[in-house]
């Protein structure tokens, strides 16, 4: 999977590109491990995972989303070619959403929002609320879209499931908002 994503990635820009991997690391904690790594030298930083590649054009079509509307580009996923979640992926872009999967940030977004949660599930929902909280409104990007390949989550418990819901739980309580899931 990550050879498939790593490819689409590098036919999105047009040069090899470099992956820096956490090992051990959550989704959450292993994306702010990467952007402490590069935060100087990049333009924009991209949230994103091993088993999901952008579909082409998706990188541009962010990028100009956020020039142009000023808003933060939430992505769609697709699935064997239909829409992943048909409710949240088949809205129409511009549509203003709570959140996203992916996030493609300025350096200067994301030291102002700061680190996203620690955990796997979650991390995204409460990045999104954070974002929200700072004045950032995040709308649906036309053709930000990720293909979706279902790795194995042999990792995934539903205690650890429990538990990571629980610290999103947690971090909505202490900014007062209500949690998304």
């Amino acid at each position: 999977m990550l050879a498939q994503t790593v490819q689409a990635w590098q036919e999105q820009l047009h040069r090899p590109v470099r992956v820096l991997t956490v090992e051990g690391a959550t989704w959450g904690g292993g994306c702010n491990q990467a952007a402490d790594l590069v935060i100087g030298e990049v333009d924009y930083l991209v949230f994103a995972g091993d088993d999901c590649p952008p579909r082409p054009g998706a990188l541009k079509a962010a990028v100009d989303h956020w020039l142009l509307t000023g808003t933060v580009p939430g992505c769609r996923f697709r699935e064997n070619g239909s829409w992943l979640n048909p409710p949240y992926d088949g809205l129409a872009p511009g549509t203003e959403t709570a959140w996203t999967r992916l996030f493609l940030l300025t350096p200067d977004v994301y030291r102002e929002v700061g680190p996203l949660l620690d955990i796997s599930w979650y991390a995204d929902l409460e990045y999104g609320q954070r974002l929200s909280s700072k004045g950032y409104r995040i709308t649906i990007c036309d053709g930000f879209d990720f293909d979706h390949l279902h790795g194995e989550r042999t990792w995934l418990s539903p205690e650890v499931n429990d538990a990571q819901r629980d610290a999103y739980h947690q971090a909505c309580a202490a900014n007062g908002w209500s949690p998304l899931a």
